[in-house]
């Protein structure tokens, strides 16, 4: 079975991610260019390899001098009437085999830049992140990146991540090293440091939808499609399979310790940065970086909302909203002027987008902020029903379950008229089960199963949620008797 992520829901970012295009850049490239320049040398030594690995099970107990070879017969003892002549001659054979061997090796990129763990050195601690061995390892190693690298970029800044990223790469390849100390076979890829990222990202980033997809047979035809979970439980799953393969030893050519250490660094790092307050001063820093670079465009709609012409900066917003309509600014501004111009529809708008991208850059509290807000002003009711609903399940995603149980209320206000406000109701009497109102949820969850609007899903959790709260209140008055 195959699992891939695709997309989550913070990918939203306030700017271009320079430091990670440049990474991912730099990886094709070195990746095209060892193609050119090492293929030769590549085969080459494939080549004496696969003859000295031949010669060897002629000859098992001949002294293999390679440095990288894996041989399939460990070295047995010569035959008792085998002339040292003759055992002279042959063990100089491989020997000169091995020279070529190494001579052809050194010349090959992934030996001469990647990391080997039997030589040591510092430079390849670096150099073996920017190499690859084919070609899904380097589109897997670098899409994973991009799910990861942009937000923790756009979070704490191109000068922090870098560093970051490189120092968990180098973490990587020496917890690779610590359990693998006399392996010549060099360790090339940037899974270590892309791990780090996951580690980052998981700390930061844990409550963060991550949608999947997957593929497995069960016969001749493949089955697939797509699922979301949360960060918090699949990077740690992930991590779990990397470390069952590492300690019992997976035999598949990949570095499960690379990938331990790099993202056992990662996630210390953004812990660190989190319980010192820094992650939270390097977020607001980048903000104000990038808002001190307003579009000219945005401060002189700003002007025209201070100069009693909140239609004309309307009007100049909606283009810019048009080219960036993730910038929160553009959004604040464009509320500021509705509300000046009495513009309620663009009011409503308005805060719905602004509390989307709130949530998606993990400002969860400032959305449920706007939402309160938006109450307070008389707006709720504006709001299309199906987009009430939508806000109450991002809320509750988010474990703000009470602004999401304000929201399934507001979409079943007028009655259960329809599957939207159906649907509303039984989110918010799961909630209310939750919180232990059981008294409150059970007439919401009666009425929605007779609903002409409910659909088999929704019977389903009804009946369900209808015997939890029959089997919880048996148990209290058990407990009261």
């Amino acid at each position: 079975m195959l699992i891939v992520p695709i997309s989550h829901e913070n990918q939203e970012a306030r700017r271009w991610p320079i430091v990670t295009i440049a990474i991912v850049a730099i990886n094709v490239l070195v990746f095209v260019a060892t193609i050119f320049v090492g293929a030769d040398a590549e085969r080459d030594a494939a080549r004496i390899a696969k003859e000295v690995s031949s010669y060897h099970l002629e000859h098992p107990y001949l002294e293999v001098k390679c440095k990288g070879i894996e041989l399939a017969a460990k070295r047995t003892s010569p035959p008792s009437d085998l002339a040292m002549e003759i055992l002279d001659g042959e063990q100089a054979t491989i020997d000169a085999a091995c020279e070529r061997y190494d001579a052809a090796a050194a010349q090959a990129p992934n030996v001469a830049y990647g990391d080997v763990p039997a030589r040591g050195g510092f430079l390849t601690l670096v150099t073996h992140q920017f190499l690859h061995a084919g070609v899904l390892h380097l589109g897997f190693n670098l899409w994973f990146l991009w799910l990861c690298g942009t937000n923790l970029e756009d979070r704490w800044g191109r000068a922090v991540f870098l560093p970051f990223y490189l120092t968990a790469g180098i973490v990587g390849a020496l917890a690779h090293r610590t359990m693998s100390p006399g392996s010549w076979t060099p360790l090339v890829g940037a899974s270590g440091a892309i791990a780090g990222a996951m580690g980052g990202f998981l700390v930061t980033y844990a409550a963060t939808r991550i949608v999947f997809f997957y593929v497995y047979f069960l016969s001749i035809k493949p089955r697939w499609g797509t699922f979301g979970a949360p960060a918090y439980v699949m990077l740690p799953l992930w991590l779990l399979g990397e470390l069952f393969d590492g300690l019992v030893g997976t035999s598949d050519g990949t570095s499960h310790w690379a990938h331990i250490g790099g993202f056992a660094f990662g996630a210390v790092i953004a812990l660190g940065l989190k319980l010192s307050g820094i992650d939270a001063k390097l977020d607001a820093m980048n903000e104000l970086t990038i808002s001190s670079q307003q579009d000219p465009r945005l401060v002189s709609a700003m002007e025209m909302t201070d100069g009693g012409r909140p239609a004309e900066a309307l009007s100049a917003l909606a283009v810019l909203a048009r080219e960036s309509p993730a910038n929160i600014d553009v959004q604040l501004e464009i509320l500021r002027a509705a509300t000046a111009a009495r513009d309620n529809p663009r009011r409503v708008d308005a805060y719905l987008r602004l509390m989307n991208l709130y949530v998606s850059s993990g400002a969860v509290d400032t959305a449920a902020d706007l939402w309160a807000e938006l109450r307070l002003h008389g707006l709720e009711g504006s709001i299309p029903r199906a987009e009430r609903l939508h806000m109450g399940e991002v809320f509750t995603r988010k474990g703000r379950d009470d602004v999401a149980i304000l929201c399934f209320a507001s979409a079943h206000a007028d009655g259960l008229v329809d599957p939207v406000a159906v649907r509303g109701a039984v989110l918010r009497a799961m909630l209310l089960v939750r919180m232990g109102r059981l008294h409150d949820a059970r007439p919401l969850l009666e009425e929605a199963k007779v609903s002409p609007f409910s659909t088999h899903e929704l019977d389903q959790k009804i009946d369900a949620q209808l015997a939890a709260i029959d089997a919880r209140s048996g148990i209290e008055m058990g407990n009261a008797s």
